[in-house]
């Protein structure tokens, strides 16, 4: 997984406010916060990424640009649940409408067993809130409760 923009304006969260410790406290956050956080890891990991997430975004949230220049896209989907196989495929329809490399899926929540295995083989990463919460602390030297291997 891959995330954040030099920008200052788009550090989050500020060190007075409290940082969400598990995949659930994200939905204590607003969608645009969510974003933030996904901005500010793909730059601590040395790529160049843009927010771009607004009305008429169609489905992209942030751009990003590696080292390698390739052009990404993610979409960020703040959701309590599973998110399922047809988001999934919508997703990759925008992929190809905006021509890019790669594409990654985050959500707060999780992914349904289809949408994985349609996601499978293609350039499209899937990453659910707990897998992005214990890569961002990990990346922003915050403790984990748990230490699973990273994407």
């Amino acid at each position: 997984m891959v995330l954040f923009s030099k920008d200052k304006r788009e550090k989050i969260p500020s060190p007075n406010r409290r940082l969400p410790q598990k995949a659930q406290d994200l939905l204590d956050i607003s969608p645009a916060q969510f974003e933030k956080m996904v901005v500010e890891l793909y730059g601590i990991r040395g790529y160049s990424a843009k927010q771009i997430g607004a009305t008429g975004d169609h489905g992209v949230d942030v751009v990003v640009q590696t080292p390698k220049g390739e052009k990404w896209i993610v979409r960020c989907k703040k959701w309590r649940g599973s998110v399922g196989e047809p988001v999934v495929r919508e997703f990759f329809g925008t992929m190809h409408h905006e021509k890019v490399d790669r594409g990654v899926l985050v959500t707060t929540g999780t992914f349904t067993r289809q949408a994985r295995e349609w996601a499978k083989g293609k350039p499209l990463s899937l990453v659910d809130g707990k897998e992005f919460l214990e890569t961002w602390k990990k990346e922003k030297g915050l403790q984990t409760n748990n230490s699973h291997p990273q994407p």
